[in-house]
């Protein structure tokens, strides 16, 4: 393993099933920097599933990142308030959850 947390895509940390708030589970999507799905979402907000301890437990992230499906609300305004163009963001939405869904 890195000095820096990262793993490669076989060595992805193990996430705990989790009841979440969501209706459906959201898709796992690359997000934090990986080619491959990175992110999940626990309770409206993601996780980076490569950002764990030797045991495989996630790290609690500094940083709240709203999911942009089951939050989607609070990730547009998140968008908004960093100056984005709320239509690319919702195409880039719309691309993934084609893509990962």
């Amino acid at each position: 393993m890195s000095t820096d947390n990262k793993k490669t895509e076989t060595e992805q940390c193990t996430i705990p099933s989790v009841t979440s708030s969501a209706v459906e589970q959201c898709p796992e999507f690359p997000y934090f920097g990986a080619r491959y799905p990175d992110a999940r979402c626990i309770d409206g907000y993601l996780h980076d599933m490569d950002s764990c301890d030797e045991e495989g437990n996630v790290y609690i992230m500094d940083e709240m990142h709203p999911c942009p499906f089951c939050n989607k609300d609070e990730f547009m305004q998140n968008q908004k308030d960093n100056e984005e163009d709320l239509t690319e963001a919702q195409g880039w939405i719309d691309r993934i959850k084609t893509k990962y869904n």
